[in-house]
């Protein structure tokens, strides 16, 4: 069994459509994710077990992320998201962060930042942060 490469990465912003279409925008060079989940504390008052531990349940899950690349002059994708960052009523879009061809997780994104950076010796970049909307799902 091989690895997954970076390099096979790939992300659509479907901007409203199905998740299984889209256009890839092809300026984007990295993406994260990274899930959390709450530990709720259940240990009761009075407590007369021999546990020397606290006791804990489960909570809720949250994922975070982000997707940076270059911008480009000709790329209409990339000016469709930044147009979509600046200018829409809405924070949320559907996001597929692929890891290659075959493996991606989808995501209702809430947008929660975006940049663009600008510096003379060096490229035009942007990125945005999110926080799932909902549940994703890894597919």
């Amino acid at each position: 069994m091989g690895i997954i490469m970076g390099k096979s990465g790939y992300v659509y912003v479907p901007m409203g459509v199905a998740a299984s279409s889209g256009t890839i925008i092809p300026t984007i060079d990295s993406w994260s994710i990274a899930g959390a989940g709450d530990a709720i504390e259940t240990t009761a008052f009075g407590t007369t077990t021999a546990a020397i531990f606290k006791s804990f349940e489960a909570g809720l899950k949250s994922l975070t992320g982000n997707v940076a690349g270059n911008m480009s002059g000709t790329d209409g994708a990339t000016s469709v998201l930044m147009t979509t960052l600046f200018n829409s009523a809405t924070t949320s879009v559907n996001v597929v962060l692929h890891l290659d061809a075959n493996h991606h997780v989808s995501v209702a994104a809430i947008i929660t930042g975006w940049t663009l950076n600008s510096t003379a010796p060096d490229k035009v970049t942007f990125g945005f942060d999110f926080t799932a909307g909902s549940d994703p799902v890894y597919a």
